[in-house]
């Protein structure tokens, strides 16, 4: 259940969603919460208050290379060539 819960508040940091939204979101306590927040500080290494913006975006890159090297697999088990777009 730690692990789910761990992955989902990542989840939700990715989608921008502040601790506080986070708490409410998922029925957790504050204290919960931050708990599994310091543990991604310390799995990529980041100290400082300031560092939360900087996981957010290592946590959004993450999600990005995941999903492109689905794409990728993808294409390779039906031979095709999948072409993504992005619109404002």
């Amino acid at each position: 259940m730690k692990h789910a819960t761990a992955q989902r508040v990542k989840e939700l940091l990715v989608e921008g969603l502040s601790n506080k939204e986070i708490c409410e979101r998922l029925h957790l306590s504050k204290s919960a919460v931050n708990y599994h927040i310091a543990a991604l500080f310390r799995k990529y290494r980041l100290y400082g208050h300031c560092d939360g913006r900087r996981l957010v975006v290592l946590l959004v890159t993450e999600k990005l290379e995941r999903e492109k090297g689905n794409t990728h697999e993808a294409e390779r088990r039906s031979g095709q060539h999948v072409h993504a777009s992005f619109s404002d």
